[in-house]
């Protein structure tokens, strides 16, 4: 008699927890994202960050990276409206709580020369207070509602990743004849610290709404003045996101940022060798780039050793992150090596200059490449004054003192 309620119980405590919790009350809400998005110290935007990347050496690091303009903003509010002075009466007109949720989407991609999967089944819903969720999860466009929304309500919805100053997804009469202007796109947050990706309702104004000629450098004080929405935007909500892989391989195909080396160093720090290696003895903080490396295998069939050996010709990338062994056949010839290097002299938004899928670095270095047995620490291959453009190129063209062995 008394297993019903029991089960009853059960049901809805999972059905409670399939959504991450948010706030229920739209005027809670409302308060909640006005103290969030004027707090000056939240994100990695904030005012900590002036005196984190004041330091010489620590202003050339890529967490000190990002949009220029938007240098000397610190919170949500100031880096939106573009005040460095933001006051409450910019949202004095706030009176919707968006709902967004982002249903389960699992799937493969692969990042940074690794295949990887992502298998949570929990749909994820914006709050101020949510935790920070990775952006392969919200790589899909979100179901968007409120209270009191009719289907015959015509309202434009923007978002907008606060950080990287990008526009992410612009759609106009919304619901009643919903028009997109632009398609939705998940924050690219590379750095490990929070990201907040924005979404505002504008009511419908007197004129048509066009959408930005660029999706770089999204400047709202602007988009609204031209379209005389200063006084519509009734609706804010807050997506956070941390970052994951699949946004750090966004970053590196569009040249912006190549991130990938903090993978490597996450997994050689939370599982350092345990046997004497080379890798003890070097300093994996400091590593900045990443390398893709590929081994041009021939096609062998052989007999050796009273083994058949049977080898396709292809190209073999070297895969850091994973634990896949190679045929050792397979390095019989040198390795192409290509780095998409951050240059720390420069703004790691205007470094790069993109032909087709080669990234040529504006600077003048000149790097070394070495290959040594991690265990034995015998030399394998040196070779010097690499000039930065070919290393990118992965066309060496150095000195060679030590050939590959």
């Amino acid at each position: 008699m008394h297993s019903i309620p029991f089960l009853l119980l059960l049901l809805l405590f999972h059905v409670a927890s399939y959504v991450e919790c948010v706030c229920r009350d739209t005027d809670t809400c409302i308060e909640r994202v006005k103290e969030v998005v004027a707090a000056p110290r939240r994100f990695w935007f904030g005012e900590q960050r002036s005196a984190l990347c004041s330091h010489h050496r620590n202003s050339r690091s890529l967490e000190c990276g990002g949009p220029p303009q938007l240098a000397n903003f610190h919170s949500i509010a100031s880096r939106l409206f573009r005040v460095k002075t933001f006051h409450s009466a910019y949202l004095r007109n706030l009176n919707i709580f968006p709902r967004v949720t982002y249903r389960a989407s699992p799937g493969h991609y692969r990042a940074c020369e690794h295949d990887f999967f992502s298998g949570n089944t929990s749909a994820v819903e914006a709050d101020p207070d949510m935790e920070p969720v990775e952006p392969f999860r919200i790589r899909r466009r979100p179901e968007i509602t409120w209270s009191e929304l009719q289907f015959d309500d015509q309202y434009t919805v923007v978002f907008t990743d606060v950080g990287y100053a990008t526009l992410n997804y612009l759609a106009v009469d919304f619901p009643k004849a919903t028009k997109i202007l632009k398609d939705y796109e998940p924050t690219e947050n590379y750095r490990p610290s929070p990201n907040p990706m924005v979404v505002l309702v504008f009511r419908k104004g007197r004129i048509d709404i066009e959408a930005p000629k660029t999706e770089e450098d999204f400047d709202l004080p602007s988009f609204m003045l031209k379209h005389e929405l200063e006084d519509d935007l009734v609706g804010l909500s807050i997506v956070i996101a941390s970052n994951d892989p699949f946004a750090i391989e966004k970053q590196r195909i569009r040249g912006k940022v190549d991130y990938c080396h903090s993978l490597l160093q996450n997994k050689i720090m939370s599982n350092p060798p345990r046997h004497h290696s080379i890798l003890q003895r070097l300093p994996i903080d400091e590593i900045d780039s990443w390398l893709s490396v590929s081994f041009e295998q021939f096609s062998m069939n052989a007999n050796a050793c009273c083994q058949r050996i049977l080898l396709p010709k292809m190209s073999v990338f070297l895969d850091p992150l994973g634990d896949i062994s190679i045929s050792a056949l397979t390095t019989l010839t040198p390795p192409s090596v290509s780095s998409m290097r951050i240059t720390s002299s420069q703004s790691n938004y205007i470094n790069y200059h993109r032909q087709t899928r080669n990234f040529v670095e504006l600077s003048n270095e000149k790097f070394s490449l070495a290959i040594i047995d991690a265990h034995h620490g015998h030399l394998h291959w040196l070779e010097v004054d690499i000039p930065a453009a070919n290393l990118n190129a992965a066309n060496g063209n150095g000195l060679t003192p030590i050939p590959f062995s």
